[in-house]
């Protein structure tokens, strides 16, 4: 049997990327010892490479999907979105049972209005059965706060961007899928 693997999406930039970087190395410290690959594009495709195409296979065989979540994400990347809409399509398709949808909120948004109809009524989501609307009812890694509500990944602050972290990995693990879960 295969290992799980994360796929982690991302809009690439100055900020998304250092917390793309950030999760990954955290993630890769860990993953022998639980049983996982990560597939994070800037890691695992190199100059000369058909990125497609290892995108493409990534998402075909991912068990998780974390997205970072940010507005750029949801409007300035077809790259981004297309990574989505396939692991959507993926879950709707297997039942709601893999790729595991899992978000993490890295920018202050409203996840909630960003809703899905339009995407499948231009075909960019096509689905047989249709059954997410709006990104707001997919599983949030978080990260939370101590009250337990969503909040931002403080991207700029050291300490409790690591904590932060922590936090999104002891979730991702607590999610299934991993160590015969």
């Amino acid at each position: 049997m295969s290992r799980p693997l994360i796929f982690v999406s991302y809009r690439h930039g100055p900020h998304w990327t250092m917390l793309a970087d950030a999760l990954n190395l955290k993630l890769s410290a860990i993953a022998d010892g639980k049983g996982f690959d990560v597939f994070l594009d800037s890691e695992q495709i190199r100059a000369g490479h058909d990125w497609k195409a290892a995108v493409d296979d990534a998402l075909a065989r991912c068990t998780h999907f974390v997205a970072l979540l940010c507005d750029e994400y949801w409007v300035k990347s077809n790259q981004c979105l297309r990574e989505l809409f396939e692991a959507v399509k993926r879950f709707e398709e297997s039942g709601k049972t893999e790729p595991r949808l899992l978000f993490v909120l890295a920018a202050e948004m409203k996840p909630e209005l960003l809703k899905l109809d339009s995407a499948r009524q231009r075909g960019a989501l096509l689905s047989n059965d249709p059954q997410l609307k709006a990104l707001g009812d997919i599983n949030f890694l978080g990260p939370f706060d101590n009250t337990y509500r969503l909040e931002s990944l403080a991207w700029n602050k050291g300490k409790r961007l690591d904590k932060q972290l922590m936090q999104l990995i002891e979730r991702l693990l607590a999610s299934g899928g991993f160590d015969g879960r």
